[in-house]
């Protein structure tokens, strides 16, 4: 969650310097445009919709064809360095790409900050769940809502 002091360079940063790593490895690219569609979704910790990806990247000057946007989130999704918030419709960055590939996200209904968790406990139950029905998984990734710590401690919403 965001914090009065919080670094978002750094949390750039540290994204761009994994999406190298997982690019590298998997034999892709990190182009500009997905670079710099990385660096608007790390920009701060709310998830973020492909319209305002694309708003801000036309405002760039990167061109303003719908498909600029959707490729890039596209393909930083397929590589697990995005996550699609289904409810929200909207994008988030993975911080825990390399070390998850499941994950939970807690979103805030009153800030809209995404906090992503890792619960080798829930993913196990998850699929102990889907196999016991013969359901194969998909689309892991869990999505809650409600209200941060930060929020409900300064009394918001």
């Amino acid at each position: 969650m965001g914090q009065p002091t919080h670094d978002h360079a750094l949390c750039i940063r540290s994204a761009l310097d994994r999406a190298e790593r997982t690019c590298r490895r998997a034999g892709k690219t990190l182009t500009p445009v997905r670079r710099r569609v990385l660096e608007l979704l790390w920009a701060g910790h709310a998830p973020v919709t492909a319209y305002d990806v694309l708003h801000a990247l036309h405002a760039e000057g990167w061109g303003s064809s719908p498909p600029v946007a959707y490729r890039a989130l596209a393909f930083l999704v397929e590589l697990g360095l995005v996550h699609r918030v289904e409810h929200l419709n909207a994008y988030v960055g993975c911080a825990l790409a390399e070390a998850a590939p499941e994950a939970q996200l807690f979103v805030c209904s009153c800030c809209g900050d995404a906090t992503e968790v890792a619960n080798p406990v829930l993913h196990e139950g998850l699929h102990a769940a889907a196999e016991s029905i013969g359901f194969t998984i998909a689309h892991p990734i869990i999505e809650v809502t409600g209200i941060c710590r930060r929020c409900r401690e300064a009394g918001h919403c």
